[in-house]
C-alpha cells in the first residue's frame, strides 16, 4: 500500500471538486453528443426521403412532359382536320353557288329559273 503524506493527502482532496467537475462535463457532452447524433440521423433520413420524393417528382414531371406533347399533338391533328374540314365546306358552298348562279345568270331570277322547274323542257 502506498501512503501519502499530509501534503499529498490534501492535493488529493483539492482535486476531487476538479474531477467531479470533469465527469460532470464529459455526461454533458456525451448527452449533447447523443442529441446531435439522434439529429443527424434524422437529418440522414429526411435528405433520403427528399430525394426519393424528388426523383419521384421528376418521373411525374417527364411523365406530364409526354402526355402534353401527346396531347398538343392530338390537337395539332385535329385541328388540321378542322381546317381541311372547313375548306371543303367553302369549295362546297362555292360549288353550289356556281350551280345555283351559273356564269352570266347571278342574279335572283336565274334562281328562280332553275328551281322553279320552268328552265327545263
Amino acid at each position: 500500500m502506498v501512503c501519502f503524506g499530509p501534503q499529498s493527502e490534501r492535493e488529493r482532496l483539492d482535486l476531487h471538486p476538479q474531477v467531479s467537475v470533469l465527469k460532470e462535463g464529459r455526461v454533458a457532452v456525451d448527452e449533447a453528443l447523443k442529441v446531435r447524433s439522434t439529429a443527424l440521423v434524422q437529418t440522414v433520413e429526411e435528405t433520403a426521403q427528399q430525394r426519393a420524393d424528388s426523383s419521384t417528382l421528376r418521373l411525374l414531371q417527364e411523365q406530364m412532359k409526354q402526355s402534353l406533347f401527346d396531347i398538343q399533338h392530338r390537337l395539332s391533328v385535329k385541328t388540321n382536320k378542322v381546317h381541311v374540314a372547313h375548306q371543303q365546306m367553302e369549295k362546297i358552298g362555292e360549288l353550289s353557288r356556281e350551280w345555283r348562279y351559273p356564269e352570266g345568270r347571278g342574279d335572283c331570277a336565274s334562281e328562280y329559273y332553275l328551281c322553279s322547274g320552268q328552265g327545263e323542257g
